[in-house]
């Protein structure tokens, strides 16, 4: 087996790792290897935001009308893939959801291997000019930008099936064979690279305290906090037997689905200050894949991702049940991926215009 750390992003750790000597995983997980000389990993999260709670990327009608949301991630596709193509994403992928609060959100995640491509990206494809342009007052719905600008040390995935990428992994040199740190409490922070010399305190937050008014009429932009940790953890079943795809959908899902929901129901008292549970979108045809979901949350350190993870029943009952599955499917075609990274103030960016008051960053106010 692998350690997870590249030979290049090791240190003489100052804080000792939580692998015990001589422990062996479960079940074969893997991690990206990116080129030696890439510095960073650019993720942008670009959305859009519909009250109508019955909202679906088809043409129908309701009170924020179904071609609103087509057009707006019609824009979004736009962006992404009409511009210089030294300055494309690497790789991009729709996602929806609908909540109780807001209705329906849906959102392009990209992904850059430079800042320098992005920020090209940000001009050549006319991008940072309609932004700046939007006026909450004139549009039919809301939009929100989250930037995240992770340096590689402070990134780290894990996936369980090497040959199909997801997220990151996009902009690989190549995967790792198995990987050792991995199937025990606080292996995600064992593979970030910065952990051998920091400890990733950040700012915690347990409850609103700033009262954000008409943020339906604003642009509200959001300062970055002290080592924010951002985890985007992935399901895949189109690919399963018969039988994997009754043990997840029996097993796993409601397990999952519970977690999420009580993530976003009730996280912030965890330090979970946005989750969102998205289903992938077609590309092409803009409608949702019921086979590949993910769960994007954002707390205010790793150490209280880290402790909901541990000790909280919803996620527990989750781990369980990914052990007993991943343990009696061995070579399974399900496949599970996350990505973690831990953010300085200066490498997010978080703006919203006309969205509701508990989107993304804007719950941390």
């Amino acid at each position: 087996m692998e350690p997870a750390i590249p030979e290049h992003l090791t240190t003489t750790r100052i804080f000792p790792a939580k692998l015990k000597a001589g422990y062996i995983p479960p079940y074969p997980t893997y991690t990206s290897r990116f080129p030696q000389g890439q510095r960073e990993i650019v993720i942008v999260i670009l959305g859009s935001q519909h009250e109508d709670l019955e909202k679906t990327p088809s043409f129908g009608t309701g009170g924020i009308t179904s071609r609103d949301a087509v057009l707006a991630l019609q824009r979004m596709i736009a962006f992404a893939t009409e511009t210089s193509e030294t300055s494309k994403p690497k790789f991009y992928q729709l996602a929806s959801q609908h909540e109780a609060i807001g209705g329906y959100e849906q959102c392009i995640i990209a992904y850059w291997d430079t800042k320098a491509a992005y920020n090209e990206w940000k001009t050549v494809s006319g991008f940072e000019e309609w932004w700046n342009s939007l006026n909450p007052t004139f549009e039919n719905h809301g939009w929100f930008l989250e930037v995240f600008l992770p340096p590689v040390e402070r990134f780290e995935n894990a996936f369980t099936d090497r040959m199909v990428p997801e997220g990151a992994a996009h902009l690989q040199g190549d995967a790792s064979g198995p990987i050792q740190e991995h199937g025990y409490w606080k292996s995600m922070r064992d593979r970030l690279p910065i952990s051998q010399t920091d400890l990733l305190h950040g700012d915690k937050v347990t409850s609103t305290t700033i009262n954000v008014s008409d943020c339906r009429t604003r642009r509200i932009r959001v300062q970055g906090r002290k080592n924010l940790a951002v985890i985007r953890s992935g399901q895949d079943w189109s690919s399963a037997s018969d039988n994997e795809r009754k043990l997840y959908l029996d097993k796993m899902s409601p397990a999952l689905v519970a977690g999420m929901k009580f993530l976003h129901d009730e996280g912030l008292k965890e330090g979970c200050i946005s989750l969102r549970f998205m289903n992938v979108l077609d590309r092409e045809t803009l409608g949702r894949d019921p086979q590949k979901t993910f769960g994007l949350a954002i707390f205010d350190e790793l150490s209280s991702l880290e402790a909901w993870s541990m000790s909280h029943n919803t996620h527990k009952r989750i781990y369980t049940e990914f052990s007993r599955c991943a343990k009696e499917l061995q070579n399974t075609s399900l496949r599970f991926f996350h990505e973690v990274f831990v953010v300085r103030p200066e490498d997010q960016f978080f703006e919203y215009v006309g969205c509701h008051s508990k989107t993304g960053m804007l719950a941390s106010l």
